[in-house]
Formats: C-alpha cells, structure tokens, sequence
C-alpha cells in the first residue's frame, strides 16, 4: 500500500515497500494528476521510479541497488 506524505522540509514523499521516492521535477511533474517518483537513493544510482495518475500507481519500476 503507498503512503502519501510530506518530508520535514514540506516535499512531496511516496512510501512503498520500506523505501521511500520523491516527485521528480521536470514539466508538468508538479501540476496536474501524472507523476513521476524517484527512489531517494537515486543520486547512488538506484533506478526504482513510480509513476502515478491522480495518486494511483500506474507503473512501478522496483530496481534498488540497494537494501
């Protein structure tokens, strides 16, 4: 089951599966019902991503390279 929450600083943060993604920036990502979420490990190169359509998963992406 994801979880929609915030982060400390007020970012919009998804929680599935005990990892935890943020809202990829880029056109249209912050308006509108589509989105793309990006595991928080990506800057070490993890691939996961989610994509969502008013808060529905869509397409889910759950590559870690990491535990």
């Amino acid at each position: 089951q994801a979880h929609f929450t915030t982060s400390r600083y007020g970012n919009p943060v998804l929680l599935l599966g005990g990892f935890r993604y943020n809202k990829k920036a880029g056109v249209g990502a912050a308006k509108g019902p589509r989105a793309r979420w990006v595991c928080v490990k990506v800057g070490d190169g993890c691939r996961a991503a989610i994509r969502t359509y008013y808060d529905e998963i869509i397409e889910l992406k759950q590559q870690h390279n990491h535990l």
